[in-house]
């Protein structure tokens, strides 16, 4: 049955592409390879992204960690997992002209549509830029199969001017990144409740940061719930919330947020404009 399911063929690549699989931009992307289309060796993510308003497959939780950082970069205006390398006359010019072989299929025997996991479009000043990022385990680079096919996804992408970086878990789980992954799902305003209180509780959830400078966050926090007769943990929500929309601002490599003191915040000047859309 794993065969039947996961087994690349012409007919499968032909599917594919009729599907709009690996085109588009922003919410009208469709990556080429989904959660449910290959084995995983770990855990898998389907996403939903504010900044691309679309669900994201991901096939590892380096992909969603790396994620996380291209979310979290507002000079990133586009991120598309999973994107083709659909030429494979390049990508099989390029193995030759390495001398090593190009990926198949291990059943049918199919050359496949190698990918990168991301393709990211990026935005500084009026320049816009494409890089994309390979995200492997950096054990995996004692492979040197892997290598190879590395390789040939950076010639490919670099011969059509798209930057190209290797990316591991040693750059993304770091302490920013488990920051963004506690505050990432608190973005959307739908985690607060009543949506008729939330900006009147966030205005207040900044005063009590304000008054109190020296004392953790978490203890702001729930004296806040307790204050106001909040369910416990709504403060700590409003925390995520809050700096998941730039509306507060901390240095996101220190430690956990909610164990530093409220004087390592700054409210976003912005704040009542909407910080963050």
């Amino acid at each position: 049955m794993a065969r039947k399911k996961y087994g690349i063929t012409e007919a499968r690549i032909r599917t594919y592409l009729k599907e709009g699989r690996g085109q588009g931009q922003g919410a009208g992307y469709k990556p080429w390879l989904r959660t449910n289309d290959v084995p995983s060796l770990g855990r898998v993510h389907r996403v939903y992204c504010p900044k691309t308003t679309r669900v994201h497959h991901f096939l590892s939780d380096t992909e969603y960690f790396a994620f996380l950082h291209f979310w979290w970069d507002d000079t990133v205006v586009d991120i598309r997992e999973q994107f083709p390398l659909l030429d494979r006359e390049g990508t099989g010019r390029i193995a030759d002209s390495l001398g090593v072989k190009h990926p198949v299929d291990p059943h049918s025997r199919v050359p496949i549509v190698m990918t990168t996991d991301f393709l990211l479009t990026l935005y500084t000043g009026s320049l816009q830029t494409l890089k994309a990022s390979a995200v492997k385990q950096a054990s995996e680079l004692d492979n040197g199969r892997v290598l190879e096919k590395l390789e040939i996804e950076r010639i490919y992408l670099e011969e059509r001017g798209v930057e190209w970086r290797l990316v591991t878990e040693k750059e993304v789980k770091t302490p920013v990144g488990r920051n963004l992954e506690w505050i990432f799902p608190c973005f959307d305003e739908s985690c607060l409740g009543d949506p008729v209180h939330t900006a009147a509780l966030s205005s207040r959830f900044v005063d009590s940061i304000l008054g109190a400078p020296n004392a953790p966050m978490w203890c702001i926090c729930q004296e806040f719930d307790s204050a106001l007769g909040l369910t416990p943990g709504t403060g700590l929500t409003f925390l995520r919330h809050l700096l998941a929309r730039k509306v507060l601002t901390a240095d996101l490599s220190a430690g956990k947020l909610q164990d530093r003191p409220a004087s390592s915040f700054a409210v976003n000047p912005m704040f009542g404009r909407n910080a963050r859309a």
